[in-house]
């Protein structure tokens, strides 16, 4: 089982994909859990603990002058800290993928994470009050996913603070 306390966060001002993609080559590749999140102007990258030098070592040679800070990691939220052990491996996938695609697959990528999420998610019954509406089964259910879609992406403008400016 994935334990929180197995992880540091490296936590960066930065936002440049190339010394992202160095570290990477040199470092993160070998930790099978590491992942990243760019959050505004940070970066947060996340390494086993068994993986915390080679990832300094990639940081002075790459971005000698980088500023970071180095702490445990702490899941702030609920949902994710209750199914971490399920989490960190999405998350280390969504990390890989990020590195091994460019910009128009990672959009297919997603599209595919989303369908499978929500297809295990949906119900024939919920997919039938749609179907009168849709016109059949499979059109309901493409409906049903882009409707649940801008729920998502609506809901996520509140969490974020977008729509209180």
């Amino acid at each position: 089982m994935t334990d929180m306390k197995q992880f540091t966060l490296f936590d960066f001002a930065m936002e440049d994909f190339d010394i992202l993609a160095q570290l990477y080559g040199y470092s993160l590749c070998r930790d099978p859990l590491w992942h990243f999140f760019w959050e505004g102007k940070d970066t947060y990258i996340r390494v086993s603990y068994d993986h915390e030098e080679d990832l300094e070592a990639a940081l002075q040679k790459y971005c000698p002058q980088q500023q970071y800070d180095v702490e445990p990691y702490e899941e702030n939220i609920p949902i994710t800290r209750m199914h971490l052990h399920s989490f960190i491996p999405m998350f280390h996938a969504f990390s890989e993928l990020a590195m091994s695609t460019n910009e128009m697959d990672f959009m297919l990528v997603l599209e595919r994470i989303f369908h499978c999420s929500l297809n295990n998610f949906r119900t024939l019954e919920r997919v039938d009050k749609l179907a009168d509406f849709a016109g059949n089964s499979y059109s309901a259910a493409t409906y049903w996913e882009s409707m649940v879609m801008s729920y998502i992406a609506h809901g996520r403008s509140f969490t974020i603070g977008i729509s209180q400016k």
